[in-house]
């Protein structure tokens, strides 16, 4: 069993808000900091590289999501198969709002379409979608919060590197 020491006086301190659907990533000047489980090979190839190598389909939708949290949650601790190996991946910030901003959401909302129609109709044409997911702790509990993750084929993630 794996375990990560967790710090009792970080959310004092740092008090993290409850909004229900609001980005939080980890972030430098450089880029926002994105994570995506691999199977070995690939994390492998990637890291000894510097970008993604052999094994990596650019053709195949992949989901990238911001939150550690969920991503730990998602792939079992690292544990499923086929999401062994967990990479930080930094995309820039332009690169990060642009495909954010050509995203279409994977479940219908009428406050963003008029018709489900409408909807269906743009998430066929879509190449990136998104979906809001209750956040979850490092520990895996669901926060209250939810977490935005993004699928995309893997030439935006080429597109997007930093």
């Amino acid at each position: 069993m794996l375990t990560f020491p967790m710090p009792n006086s970080l959310h004092s301190q740092f008090p993290i808000p409850c909004y229900m659907r609001q980005i939080l990533a980890q972030f430098d000047e450089g880029g926002i900091f994105v994570y995506q489980a691999f199977k070995p090979a690939i994390a492998d190839e990637a890291l000894r590289l510097g970008t993604f190598g052999k094994g990596f389909n650019l053709n195949r939708m992949t989901w990238i999501k911001p939150s550690f949290g969920w991503m730990l949650y998602r792939s079992g601790y690292a544990t499923k198969q086929g999401q062994e190996r967990i990479l930080k991946i930094k995309l820039c910030h332009a690169g990060f709002q642009t495909i954010l901003a050509q995203a279409i959401p994977s479940s219908y909302n009428r406050d963003l379409f008029t018709t489900k129609l409408d909807w269906e109709r743009a998430l066929k044409l879509s190449e990136v979608r998104y979906q809001w997911d209750p956040d979850r702790s490092l520990r895996l509990q669901r926060l209250e919060r939810r977490a935005i993750q993004r699928e995309h084929s893997g030439q935006h993630c080429q597109k997007l590197r930093s």
